[in-house]
């Protein structure tokens, strides 16, 4: 049976991949989102603002709160993605 180094493998497959691997810097903050970033960002918020509506109508503030906070910092925090070039 054949030795495995997973530290080897993933510094492999980091190299191999380097040029598909998105920057998270706040300098990335104002340029442009990539799409698939920005559809999970959107998807997050649409679906936090979908239970935060459903738990106002039924008096659950806390998880109106928390939902709303996680939506809301999801989609911010894909603006700081960029993507290599």
């Amino acid at each position: 049976m054949a030795s495995y180094d997973f530290n080897s493998f993933v510094h492999n497959f980091i190299n191999q991949h380097k040029s598909n691997i998105m920057k998270f810097t706040s300098r990335s903050y104002m340029k442009p989102t990539p799409a698939n970033l920005r559809h999970l960002g959107d998807g997050l918020l649409g679906v936090s603002a979908t239970i935060t509506a459903a738990a106002i109508s039924a008096g659950n503030d806390t998880l109106a709160y928390i939902a709303l906070g996680i939506g809301v910092l999801g989609k911010f925090l894909t603006n700081f993605f960029e993507d290599n070039e």
